[in-house]
């Protein structure tokens, strides 16, 4: 993408009836006025959407979208924080969210903070894995709650960029040690998930 595009700071929409078929594109547009570029969303357990997004002026946005999903309602929180790479979960009473540095193609150490509403106030942010680790090389795009028969997964969805090979760009999906206020991101090694009750493992744990 050449620097004259990126300017264009908005939201995209396209619909399709499903998810690996033709999308027809209907818009795009500035939420509530201001620049977007790095975006995420979040639905809550009340099926309430909301599109996260950042703008270099102000910090990381938090609104909601409407029933249909395809406009932006309301400014529900300003976070004003240098972030993007939005992500939330709603966990136990808690909204956990995790933001990433703006340093481009590059990782960083990615922080989470909590708020018992989505409108804040927000904890001071803190490191969701030892900084120098970069996040273990990934960007935070997405968390996905798993709730099952037996536990609560929540999955870290993350993106690991390879600018240069922009098409072996991949994710990094680890379940999160996440609880009372605390989120944390463990070493990623390989496991695996029953879907069913929610539980987890390391691959070669039996």
């Amino acid at each position: 993408m050449d620097s004259a595009n990126y300017k264009a700071a908005r939201v995209g929409v396209a619909v399709c009836d499903k998810i690996d078929g033709d999308y027809k594109y209907l818009k795009s547009f500035r939420p509530l006025g201001e620049q977007s570029r790095d975006i995420g969303q979040f639905v809550d357990d009340d099926g309430s959407a909301y599109l996260i997004f950042e703008d270099r002026a102000k910090g990381f946005h938090i609104a909601q979208l409407s029933d249909d999903y395809l406009s932006v309602e309301k400014e529900i929180c300003l976070i004003k924080a240098p972030l993007e790479g939005g992500a939330l979960v709603h966990y136990k009473g808690l909204y956990y969210a995790i933001g990433s540095a703006l340093t481009g193609w590059d990782a960083n150490p990615n922080k989470y903070a909590t708020a018992t509403s989505l409108s804040g106030p927000w904890s001071e942010f803190k490191d969701i894995a030892p900084p120098e680790t970069n996040t273990y090389g990934s960007q935070s795009t997405m968390m996905v709650k798993v709730v099952g028969t037996k536990r609560t997964t929540v999955i870290f969805m993350a993106d690991q960029w390879h600018p240069k090979a922009q098409w072996d760009s991949r994710y990094l999906w680890m379940p999160l040690e996440i609880g009372d206020g605390k989120l944390w991101l463990p070493k990623p090694q390989p496991w695996k998930i029953d879907v069913k009750t929610g539980e987890w493992k390391y691959a070669e744990d039996k």
